[in-house]
């Protein structure tokens, strides 16, 4: 499952194993960037960025699809659940954490199955 997290700035402070190996980026690599300027794609990036920016004020959202560009240059379907997390240490602040379900292959599946209806409906 690939989890990441942001910070009030909406950089990277969270990037599991499971995100590196999705999206191609590491952990090095992604950490401290801009998670929606640098990740996602611009088909879902202002929509992505309300749903981090209502997650920095404690509404949590669950089940959010969006396109992620991934280092290949591939595009990822995920799908995450977010939730605030608050930190009194005085180092670490604010945070959303982002728990997601790559449907990709899900999606692709999906559009074949549509094509093929609407060309076996064409013959009928």
């Amino acid at each position: 499952v690939p989890i990441f997290g942001i910070d009030t700035q909406c950089c990277v402070n969270e990037w599991n194993q499971k995100a590196a190996e999705i999206t191609g980026y590491t952990k090095e690599e992604a950490h401290g960037k801009n998670f929606v300027d640098t990740f996602v794609n611009r088909k879902s990036s202002s929509a992505i960025r309300q749903v981090l920016e209502d997650a920095l004020q404690a509404h949590d959202t669950v089940n959010f699809e969006f396109e992620f560009d991934t280092k290949s240059g591939a595009v990822v379907v995920l799908l995450i659940t977010t939730t605030y997390r608050h930190s009194t240490a005085s180092n670490t602040g604010s945070s959303v954490i982002c728990v997601g379900q790559d449907m990709t292959e899900l999606k692709k599946a999906e559009e074949s199955r549509m094509k093929f209806a609407e060309e076996r409906a064409k013959f009928m």
